[in-house]
């Protein structure tokens, strides 16, 4: 059924009180952790959606009954098929919601992320309508792909996982006014070619163009390359 239409064609949601249920914001999470080795861990998702340790244990027994995601040994959990399918509806809504915001409105970068996914999930026919209207784009304004990789396939590497004599190109990374402005103040775009020249526990130092750049480890924990790990 189709959602009814509000002010300038859009859902009445909009234009109402933006929430998001508990089982889309950790969907959401387990989504984002995982990208790298397909699975993740509840301190990490603790971290990206600043909540207790404890009621992550909780949330995690609910979405393994809901067979959401499954536990794997060593205290990894991973999205199960069925969850993934549910995360990537969530997630291309999510983005094609933040290609509309920076193309059409040209909202603030650092405030995308967060408004995007605060307006709630629009339904499939609403998602198709804003696909074609946006011209089937194929990544969000931060790199990630609009249609999500197969559940077997992880994306990138880590930047902080990229040895010293390696050429990367920053491709994504994770979504938060934080990052952004931090790589805004750095000059670094997204697809910019760099050369690792050395990584330490607390920085990664590269350069590109004669330009070096000094990136905090935590930071480029955050960040998502394309280039093969360097053993």
């Amino acid at each position: 059924m189709l959602m009814k239409r509000g002010k300038l064609g859009l859902p009445e949601y909009f234009w109402g009180d933006w929430v998001r249920n508990s089982r889309d914001n950790y969907l959401k999470a387990i989504f984002e952790c995982s990208q790298i080795t397909g699975t993740t861990r509840n301190k990490a998702i603790s971290d990206e959606l600043h909540i207790a340790p404890g009621s992550v244990s909780e949330a995690i027994a609910n979405l393994v009954t809901a067979k959401l995601i499954t536990r794997h040994i060593y205290g990894t959990v991973a999205l199960t098929p069925y969850g993934f399918a549910t995360a990537t509806v969530l997630m291309r809504h999510y983005y094609l919601l933040e290609v509309w915001l920076d193309r059409m409105l040209h909202y603030p970068l650092p405030l995308i992320p967060e408004l995007a996914w605060n307006m709630g999930d629009i339904d499939e026919d609403f998602a198709a309508q804003l696909d074609i209207y946006l011209g089937h784009p194929e990544l969000n304004p931060f790199g990630h792909p609009i249609m999500p990789l197969k559940l077997e396939e992880p994306a990138f590497n880590r930047l902080i996982d990229v040895k010293a004599d390696s050429t990367f190109t920053i491709v994504s990374f994770v979504e938060s006014a934080t990052m952004l402005n931090y790589l805004d103040k750095l000059g670094i775009p997204l697809n910019a070619a760099l050369d690792v020249v050395q990584t330490t526990p607390l920085v990664c130092e590269a350069e590109a163009t004669g330009k070096q750049y000094i990136l905090d480890a935590t930071m480029a924990q955050d960040i998502f390359v394309h280039t093969p790990i360097c053993v």
